[in-house]
């Protein structure tokens, strides 16, 4: 966005939550929601964190909890409209969930934490698998293309490398070893 102030106009916070696809949230937990932090970082993972009023009775406690509306790996899209421009601020998941009960009315909290897609690709380890004559591109097409990043709206757009770096499979095969995001920002590449 342009580093001017905001001088009219409404600023409006969209929270889009679900299994992959992100919708719209029910407006019981737009009414819960105390404070929404965002924390963008350059180089590492961004990140974020919702706080929610958890009353005994409301519908995040007695329905949305216990159905798994704020598991693990929900999908969250964090957005503010600003006369009337949208920008995301965040397109993440959930990581983790905590509640904060009190004996106080109105007092019982849960906050949720999460971070931006690429903790997608840094969930789980592969060994041993090969790329035979496959360039740096063709790789990270490769490994962005698998159907667990694809739920979650991530499609691969490579671009290639200028002077094709194709090995020669009798010389050498490259295999991945370790997590996907470990494997394309690998500097050895």
């Amino acid at each position: 966005m342009v580093d001017e102030p905001v001088r009219r106009g409404p600023i409006h916070l969209t929270l889009r939550m679900g299994a992959g696809i992100a919708r719209p949230v029910p407006r019981e937990v737009t009414d819960a929601l105390l404070s929404a932090q965002v924390t963008m970082s350059a180089g590492e993972r961004s990140g974020f964190q919702l706080s929610f009023d958890l009353s005994k009775r409301g519908v995040i406690n007695t329905r949305l909890l216990p159905d798994g509306f704020f598991d693990p790996r929900t999908r969250v899209v964090l957005s503010t409209t600003i006369q009337g421009t949208p920008t995301v601020l965040m397109d993440g998941v959930l990581i983790r969930q905590e509640v904060g009960i009190s004996n106080q009315p109105g007092q019982s909290t849960l906050t949720v934490t999460g971070e931006d897609l690429t903790v997608l690709m840094d969930l789980e380890e592969r060994q041993g698998v090969p790329f035979p004559s496959r360039g740096p591109a063709a790789r990270v097409s490769h490994i962005l293309s698998r159907p667990e990043y694809a739920r979650y709206g991530i499609t691969p757009q490579v671009m290639p490398e200028l002077i094709t770096q194709m090995p020669v499979p009798t010389r050498r095969i490259d295999f991945q070893t370790g997590t996907g995001l470990a494997r394309i920002t690998d500097p050895d590449e």
